[in-house]
């Protein structure tokens, strides 16, 4: 019985291995068949295991080939990137998505995402490395034009901004350049209050564009001399309405037509066109309402000579005191003036 009983233990223990010598075999098939690269190789870049995908990728008609081969040598097209790998698969003990660019057998370049997993031995010490390499040029060359395409849309939406701040100032030559220094300013502003670089680029071209529904205005109010009357003041107070009527339909990251809409309302409700209280008005509009006031103030016009930055500066303070303008805009503002040495362009 007990003879039986080891003889058909012996007999589970062969079924056994032979299973697992099959599914080694099913496994390594299926490694050796994968369409992306599959390695093994020892710290120093020798390759010790390596899948046809993964020799073809490399430049090279056979994995025997590819075997013979040192990845660190003729892999990485920069040292830094084996370094940064080695570097990294060592502390972690794996890199998963790393990114990297590889010269080909024939020196042409590809780019390369690792999966990898560092083995070490019973004492720690590193045995092997082993992974998965896929080619991802394409994709990097797609990205690539895809953020230079980008790039080249921000400039011509740029270019096309400031052209239109151009033309106005064509229009209206007595307030040339009103926009680019309102603009300088509103960025500073924006900046000395903490906001983010791209915040303070998308209030600057708010603020190239503020006064852009003045073309509905007649030219002769613009230029002319002398106090106007209430109804021709009230004509000219249409332009930030008119401003918003011309970009509300034009796809801007940010709301900038209402920006531009906003940019005469007043905190206590006084300002135009709607009245607009509190928190009501965005703070958009309330940096580019101070930045429009201080510019106005320190430029000639023609129905009275400049009143200089010192007079825009009390200005703003005096209006930020009767609750008309923001606070922390108006102080940011004389900061920048009074402290930090601030220049209108």
């Amino acid at each position: 019985m007990q003879r039986n009983e080891a003889t058909d233990r012996i007999y589970q223990l062969e079924k056994e291995l032979l299973d697992l010598r099959e599914n080694a075999a099913s496994f390594e098939d299926l490694i050796m068949s994968s369409p992306i690269g599959v390695y093994r190789t020892t710290p120093d870049g020798r390759v010790l295991v390596a899948n046809q995908a993964l020799a073809e990728l490399m430049g090279y008609a056979s994995v025997k080939d590819l075997l013979q081969q040192n990845i660190s040598e003729q892999g990485y097209a920069i040292d830094d990137y084996r370094s940064i790998f080695k570097e990294t698969i060592e502390r972690l003990g794996r890199v998963t998505g790393f990114e990297s660019a590889w010269r080909r057998r024939d020196g042409s370049l590809i780019y390369v995402r690792e999966y990898a997993r560092v083995v070490r031995d019973e004492s720690g010490a590193v045995i092997y490395y082993e992974g998965t390499i896929e080619n991802i040029t394409e994709k990097t060359k797609t990205e690539t034009l895809l953020k230079e395409s980008l790039r080249q849309i921000r400039r011509t939406f740029q270019e096309l901004v400031e052209t239109l701040s151009e033309a106005m100032n064509i229009r209206d030559p007595y307030t040339a350049d009103h926009e680019k220094r309102v603009a300088a300013l509103s960025y500073a502003i924006a900046v000395e209050l903490g906001h983010s670089d791209g915040f303070a680029n998308i209030l600057r071209t708010a603020a190239l564009l503020h006064d852009i529904g003045k073309i509905y205005v007649p030219a002769e109010l613009l230029s002319r001399p002398g106090d106007l009357r209430k109804e021709e003041m009230d004509l000219i107070k249409v332009h930030a309405e008119a401003g918003w009527e011309i970009l509300k339909n034009v796809s801007f990251d940010q709301p900038i037509a209402e920006m531009i809409r906003q940019h005469h309302e007043k905190l206590d409700g006084s300002g135009y066109p709607r009245g607009l209280k509190g928190d009501e008005i965005m703070l958009e509009a309330r940096i580019l309402s101070v930045a429009d006031i201080v510019e106005a103030f320190s430029s000639h016009r023609p129905y009275r000579p400049a009143f200089g930055v010192a007079h825009a500066l009390d200005q703003i303070e005096h209006m930020a005191a009767e609750g008309k303008l923001d606070r922390k805009v108006v102080a940011a503002c004389l900061r920048l003036f009074r402290e930090k040495g601030f220049v209108l362009p």
